[in-house]
Formats: structure tokens, sequence, C-alpha cells
């Protein structure tokens, strides 16, 4: 981990903050580039196959350039999100013309570039679902978090031990692939990459408390990354003002509210699933129909051409569907949380400003609707 311990006989150098976020983009923007490339030459290497017995061409397409997207917006130098997903989903189409080449012998595809453009919107839906929500105090805790994930992400050691992690996986994986059946191996293609997420959480989960620990110690500046005196007001490397609760961590909602929260988003998200499989039999029917009848001719040819996408376009459309629904209820919970923290700020019952209101005891009530609400510490 990288270290941002004080010492008072060598304290840290001042730092700026843009030099903070070099150093704090340096790693992804390196792995973007390897990882450019190394997709580059995958898709532009002649005449390429992958195993029958493996995932469909489709969803590695679409896990590929959803990767490219989110490592293309880590490295910072796009700082809009739209335009992120712009310059990715271009990219992503470019790169699937370019294979047009005959020397190449690779086949180009409408179904391979729209599978490269569900991975890039997927994963564009989530940078709009985690992009900060709320108001300064929610805020404050987003950018603790934030500031924490960057130092985490700025060790070499880091990023060495999820090498590791990923070779370990792959290694294990080759193996197991010579000793089963061909019919298991599709589990296996599916059971990998779910083990190497399991093993990335939990190395994160133990990287997140332990970085959080140091720098609640060393009172980080979350412009510059510089550690400072706890009764310090601004930071002294970049004069930063700094708030005497930005390293305290607001205590978490009561399991009771947290579950009010989340069950409507997770009521709703469930009632949603089956509606695009009822929608879909429905279609089904129509189809059936429009085959049947003189009175659509011209809906023929559209029907024949639904019914006839193939297997992995299909998989790949639910998973993005899917993902995007995901994404939708994460958003709901972010924003109720968001409430939560800010309810010293603004009314969570009728959204009416609260920081002109009386506190007594960290507690006070709206003036306009009279709902209670609690200063939190921390956010």
């Amino acid at each position: 981990m990288m270290t941002t311990a004080r010492s008072t006989d060598t304290p840290e150098p001042l730092r700026t903050p843009a030099a903070w976020r070099r150093i704090v983009r340096r790693p992804w923007r390196i792995a973007f580039i390897l990882y450019a490339i190394a997709l580059t030459l995958a898709t532009h290497w002649p005449k390429l196959t992958l195993p029958p017995t493996g995932p469909s061409d489709k969803t590695t397409h679409l896990i590929s350039f959803g990767m490219l997207t989110f490592l293309l917006w880590r490295t910072g130098w796009v700082r809009s999100r739209i335009l992120t997903v712009i310059i990715a989903l271009s990219w992503s189409q470019l790169d699937e013309l370019s294979q047009s080449f005959e020397i190449l012998g690779r086949d180009v595809t409408w179904l391979d570039a729209l599978a490269n453009a569900l991975g890039v919107l997927l994963v564009g839906t989530w940078l709009w679902t985690l992009r900060p929500v709320g108001m300064a105090p929610n805020r404050l805790r987003l950018a603790r978090h934030a500031f924490i994930f960057d130092v985490i992400f700025a060790s070499v050691r880091t990023w060495m031990m999820l090498i590791a992690a990923g070779v370990s996986i792959a290694i294990a994986t080759a193996i197991t692939w010579k000793l089963i059946d061909d019919g298991a191996k599709p589990t296996v293609m599916l059971l990998s990459p779910a083990l190497l997420l399991f093993i990335i959480a939990l190395l994160m989960h133990r990287w997140w408390k332990r970085t959080a620990a140091q720098l609640v110690r060393d009172y980080n500046c979350f412009a510059c990354g510089t550690p400072n005196d706890v009764a310090a007001t601004q930071c002294r490397s970049c004069a930063t003002p700094l708030r005497a609760d930005q390293w305290t961590e607001p205590p978490p909602p009561t399991r009771r509210w947290f579950g009010r929260a989340i069950c409507m988003p997770m009521v709703i998200g469930l009632a949603i699933i089956p509606a695009p499989f009822l929608a879909l039999a429905g279609l089904v029917k129509l189809y059936e129909w429009t085959l049947d009848t003189p009175v659509f001719p011209s809906m023929r040819g559209v029907t024949r051409w639904i019914m006839s996408a193939p297997e992995p376009v299909q998989n790949i459309i639910d998973l993005a569907l899917l993902g995007v629904l995901i994404a939708g209820i994460v958003r709901i919970v972010r924003r109720r949380l968001a409430r939560h923290y800010d309810q010293s700020v603004r009314c969570r019952s009728c959204g009416h400003d609260l920081r002109g209101a009386s506190i007594d005891n960290n507690a006070g009530h709206c003036a306009e609707c009279g709902e209670p609400f609690d200063v939190i510490a921390g956010g």
C-alpha cells in the first residue's frame, strides 16, 4: 500500500493538486495503454478464432469494450462522462470496421459492432449511476470514499496483487480446461471471472479498512493528498480549506431505514425483470400472427428478421438490459442514501432548505412539514 504517514524528522514534500492527480491517474493511464494495445492486437490478429466451447464471441466483445470504456474514464484524460462514452463508442465501431482488410482474414459483422456498442453503453450507464449525488454533506462522504479509492490504486503493490490474482485464476482455469469434458467448459468460463471478482472484492475490503484507518490519522487533504494536522483549517501545501469532520465517517443508517430504502427499489426491480419476458412472449404471439395474416404484409420481413437473430445476440441484449436495470436500482438507493446524509440541509419529506433551521442537541424539525432531522457528523 502507498503510505501517507507523517514524520516529524522527514516531512512529506509539498505538492499541488495537479501533481496529486498525476500520481493517482498514472497507474490507470498505463493500464489503459497496455489494455488498448492488447485489445487492438486481439481484434486484428489474422484469422483468430475462439474455442467453440468457450464464451460467446459477442459476450467477449461486450466485456472487452466495456472494460476499455471504464479504463478510459479512470485515466482522467476525459473529464466528461458523455464524451468518454462517445469516444469509446467511436473507437469500438472503428475497431470493427478496420478489421475489414482482406489481409487480416477477419469477419466484420454488424453483430460484433452491436456487441461493442452495448458494452460501451452499459459501462456508460454505470458511470452515470455512480456519479456524485446529493448536497454538501453527502458529497463530502463520497469525496472521502473517492480519495481512499485513489490512494489504494495509486500503489504499485495493489496492481501487482491484482495481476497475481488474475494470473492464478488463469492458470487454474487452463489446468481445469484440460481435465474436464467439453460440456462443462462453458460453466468453467463463467465461474472463473466470478471467482476473480470475489477475490478482488475481498482484497478491496481489506485494503479499504487499512487505508481508511491510516488516512484518518494523517488527515490528508482531498485536493493534493498532503497530510495535515487535525487542527488545521487549510492545507499546508495547496491552501485548500479543510473541514474538521472531513475524515469523520458518519454513522450508517439504521438497519430498518436501510431496509426500507433498499426494499422498494428491489421490489420494483424484481417486478420489472419478468416484464421483458412477458413482453417477449406477447411479441412472439404477435410475430406468429403477422406471419399468418395478410393484413400487415410489410411486417413480415421485420418479423422474420427479429426471429432470426442469433442466440448470442439475444444473450448480450439480455445481459445489457439486466446491467442497466441493476444500475437503475443502485441509482435509486444512492439517492435515498444521499437524502439520509443530507437531512440536516434538505428536508427528506418536503425538500425544504434546513440550513437556517434551529438545532438543539444535533437535532431539529422542518419548519414547513415538521419532519424531524439529525445533524450527522462526518456527512
